[in-house]
């Protein structure tokens, strides 16, 4: 018995052209199952505390920034507010007259250390806020309605 006859029929039985169509179809639906069971199933909601590390801000953006404000992603709010802000004087290097270096405070920049509390969807072992992944050290947008700084991640707290 031949696997494809003088008709184009596999087995005998059925076009090869409408086997591979169903076999597709099969195939592509299988793939839809798994990928919306699985997703599913390891998502899990959580608090969460981040601190970010916003460095050489002026004073404008440190007296905009409050506790309580709500962060800002996509044009519209997420489940995160600053619960804290710590305000350190940024440190900067001077060049003294005998041609060494120095590290001092800087006269009117400070570092900000701002903590935000929300409630994410944690999928997997990915964290994210706001359409930004979370990782220590890695780059994070702090948005609210008034302030938008480049900041980095110093801790993350799952709780």
């Amino acid at each position: 018995m031949r696997l494809v006859d003088e008709k184009g029929k596999l087995f005998g039985l059925v076009n090869i052209i409408d086997f591979i169509v169903v076999l597709m179809i099969v195939l592509v639906a299988a793939g839809v199952l798994y990928k919306t069971n699985t997703s599913a199933t390891n998502t899990v909601n959580k608090d969460i505390e981040v601190v970010v590390r916003v460095q050489n801000m002026y004073p404008t953006v440190v007296d905009s920034l409050k506790v309580g404000d709500k962060l800002v992603a996509a044009n519209g709010y997420v489940n995160a507010t600053i619960s804290n802000i710590e305000v350190i004087p940024a440190a900067y290097i001077i060049d003294k007259p005998d041609g060494t270096a120095s590290l001092t405070d800087h006269p009117f920049r400070k570092d900000l250390m701002v903590t935000v509390s929300a409630n994410v969807a944690i999928v997997g072992p990915n964290i994210s806020l706001g359409g930004q992944e979370l990782k220590v050290e890695k780059q994070y947008i702090l948005k609210t309605k008034l302030v938008e700084a480049n900041g980095f991640i110093s801790s993350i707290e799952v709780k």
